[in-house]
């Protein structure tokens, strides 16, 4: 049963569902049909290489012209900020969900995420802390885990695993996680699955992707206490309590008529708001962080809060984060600031003038 300060999310999801409802599942026999003509023709490419299948199956987005010199100037600068107060700045390329060879095409078309190996180069360059979680784990051997077959972002597992790297880094230059032999443990979790039909299905169908994907939500076995406050929305919304009442959102999982209706990704912290914050209150005194996310960190954010003190986050692709930013830079008090959002948005509609 949903509480009354999930009401907010419970109406974003409401619209998801609206909308595969409306787009998707009523189209399911001629996108199955198309998607059929699409194998026998062995296509890899769709709307007009918008998407590209890889060789391992997967959809890839196709991310045209990002300015790589203007995101490296925005962070610079953000990183100068904060660096007059001694608060470090890490940025981190979350788990691309693609190599080079794993495309046909590769040298044709810009893959999204691609441009984060030169980001991390020339940041690395510029003296900052950088972290590229998808060299850590294929050096694990963990490198092609954790991608949906049918959505730009990642299995939880695999975005709880980036949240254990990011743990790792911070306590390379003093900034503390605690308790990350209990929190980055799928054993001490109750993982539930549902099938997911994810952002990458659009006309193609299901049956040309190979199948649904099944979506994990993680809930936590030990004690945790929380509070999540967004005051940047039309309403402001603070929820309390346990990990799975105040960081998830409690989506209904009772998908009767389309099982992979819901849109899972949204069933964590407070997607589309330029700005929240986390307080863990089982560990007031804990590292304070800024971190910075698209969709493609909502996960890693959620249970890396459960070993820090309190994470402001901002979305840039959200209208208004720019003036919280302005904030946080002249007067938030941190212990470290981690940029994880890999977007053209992030230069785009971050204005720091």
């Amino acid at each position: 049963m949903l509480g009354d300060d999930a009401d907010n999310m419970k109406k974003l999801s409401d619209r998801w569902e609206t909308y595969y409802k409306r787009y998707f599942r009523f189209m399911e026999p001629l996108a199955e049909v198309v998607g059929a003509s699409h194998l026998v023709l062995g296509k890899m490419s769709i709307d007009n290489y918008s998407y590209v299948k890889d060789l391992n199956g997967n959809l890839q987005l196709i991310e045209d012209n990002y300015d790589k010199a203007r995101a490296e100037e925005k962070i610079l600068a953000i990183a100068d900020a904060f660096g007059e107060r001694d608060i470090p700045l890490l940025y981190v390329s979350m788990p691309p969900r693609f190599d080079a060879e794993d495309f046909p095409l590769a040298q044709a078309l810009d893959f999204y995420g691609q441009h984060e190996d030169q980001m991390l180069d020339s940041l690395s360059d510029a003296g900052l802390y950088t972290l590229d979680t998808g060299q850590a784990l294929k050096d694990a051997g963990q490198r092609h885990l954790y991608p949906f077959k049918t959505d730009i972002h990642i299995e939880t597992e695999g975005e709880v695993e980036a949240a254990r790297l990011i743990a790792e880094k911070l306590s390379t230059i003093g900034v503390e996680v605690i308790n990350q032999d209990i929190i980055f443990d799928r054993n001490n979790y109750t993982v539930e699955t549902y099938d997911f039909g994810g952002n990458l299905i659009r006309s193609s169908g299901i049956f040309y992707i190979g199948g649904l994907d099944d979506f994990e939500l993680w809930f936590p076995d030990f004690e945790t206490g929380l509070t999540v406050d967004n005051p940047s929305g039309k309403e402001k919304l603070t929820k309390h309590g346990p990990f799975e009442q105040s960081v998830m959102n409690q989506m209904d999982p009772d998908t009767t008529t389309a099982s992979y209706t819901l849109y899972w990704v949204v069933n964590y912290l407070q997607y589309g708001s330029p700005y929240f914050t986390i307080d863990n209150n089982l560990n007031e005194d804990g590292c304070r962080l800024l971190f910075f996310i698209d969709s493609y960190a909502f996960r890693t954010v959620s249970y890396l809060s459960l070993g820090a003190g309190y994470i402001t986050v901002i979305d840039p692709r959200q209208t208004g984060s720019g003036k919280y930013l302005k904030d946080a830079m002249e007067n938030g008090e941190y212990d470290a600031v981690i940029i994880a959002a890999g977007g053209k948005e992030f230069y785009e509609k971050i204005n720091l003038s």
